[in-house]
């Protein structure tokens, strides 16, 4: 599996997202069988699209308790430049920013407690 391959398997808008076209988890996120650099010998394994987007396209592992997270609005969006490798306050950090949640009654009463 390369870039180019995951690339392929997406439309390209204008706005350069790349919206995958082929298998989703809970018709939503996007899943991809390519290797895993967290593991040992690097498996072939089916996982999130952005995880596997992550391991192409930089062959590095995802540090432990670190999450890939995108940068667009745009579920479905495997661009590279548009997501990133952090920290759950980071990805946190990042979705106050976007407010995506905002006006959400059900993350506001989740926040509060």
């Amino acid at each position: 599996m390369t870039l180019d391959d995951i690339r392929d398997r997406c439309h390209i808008d204008d706005d350069d997202h790349w919206i995958w076209k082929g298998a989703l988890s809970d018709g939503k996120w996007p899943r991809i069988w390519a290797p895993d650099h967290t593991k040992d010998g690097s498996p072939m394994v089916v996982q999130t699209g952005r995880r596997a987007v992550w391991h192409v396209s930089t062959g590095k592992p995802i540090p432990a308790r670190w999450r890939v997270y995108g940068t667009c609005d745009v579920d479905r969006c495997l661009n590279p430049k548009h997501m990133e490798c952090g920290t759950t306050t980071d990805w946190g950090a990042q979705v106050q920013k976007s407010g995506v949640h905002s006006g959400s009654i059900r993350r506001q009463t989740a926040s509060r407690q």
